[in-house]
């Protein structure tokens, strides 16, 4: 039990535990995924049920057409991110803070001028 001593576990957060002594362990979650309606207004229950099928998947609305996505496992984004690769009802990607968020856009437009 010594190895477990002073180390607080983290459900669903980015890193496993938080040790209370020493560095925290590295990240080994998945990317987050941008999840963007193009034909209809974000509807959580229809997309968790089309993404029911990949695992445990934590879906969090971002905009009135948007959605961040997490997933459980690197094997279940790689699967989700192909599997929509050519959809016309979602357009799945990496989320990017620089090309998905509001802050980001606007920092890369006014930067540029």
């Amino acid at each position: 039990l010594a190895h477990y001593a002073n180390k607080v576990n983290i459900i669903r957060g980015a890193v496993p535990y938080m040790n209370l002594v020493g560095d925290d362990p590295p990240s080994h979650r998945p990317d987050l995924l941008h999840l963007k309606c193009l034909n209809e207004r974000f509807n959580i229950g229809k997309v968790s049920s089309v993404l029911a099928a990949f695992g445990s998947i934590d879906i969090k609305p971002y905009g009135s057409r948007t959605a961040l996505i997490a997933a459980s496992s690197h094997y279940a984004v790689n699967n989700i991110l192909k599997q929509f690769r050519d959809s016309r009802d979602y357009r799945i990607s990496k989320y990017s803070v620089y090309r998905h968020s509001v802050a980001g856009r606007m920092a890369i437009w006014w930067g540029g001028a």
